[in-house]
């Protein structure tokens, strides 16, 4: 009734008015890991229960890591640029630790996600490497 008196009329213009979104972009779009719509402190208020999520196969990744950190604030090229150690180190945790894909830290620093996978790697046997040596300390 609040489109037309007409039934026939208003079904019409109210599927109109549904379909055109009234002009405003689909909220959806907006939406934050699949499961929080809402602004970033929004989405921040919700990370403390959010947090340890990031091991449970069962949750889908894009809800698992839905308070991780964005790429860009993680990988920034100017700060990596000349420390391979250190960008090695970064790649690693954006992707053990945030759940970043290779490809997208590839996409992000602008090279061959196969130099992330070395990259990744290299930070294992460091890994690893420190591992050992702490249990060649322990009594």
């Amino acid at each position: 009734s609040q489109f037309d008196e007409e039934r026939s009329k208003a079904v019409r213009k109210y599927r109109d008015f549904i379909t055109g979104g009234g002009g405003e972009e689909s909220p959806w779009k907006a939406l934050k890991g699949q499961i929080l719509l809402g602004n970033a402190d929004f989405v921040e208020k919700f990370a403390s229960l959010l947090r340890n999520k990031e091991k449970m196969k069962e949750v889908p990744r894009n809800q698992r890591y839905v308070a991780r950190p964005a790429l860009a604030g993680l990988l920034d090229k100017g700060e990596i640029e000349g420390d391979k150690q250190r960008r090695d180190r970064l790649i690693f945790d954006a992707y053990i630790r945030y759940g970043y894909t290779m490809e997208q830290i590839a996409q992000q620093l602008g090279v061959h996600y196969c130099t992330v996978s070395r990259a990744i790697r290299r930070m294992e046997e460091v890994k690893q490497s420190e591992n050992a040596k702490m249990q060649d300390l322990t009594p």
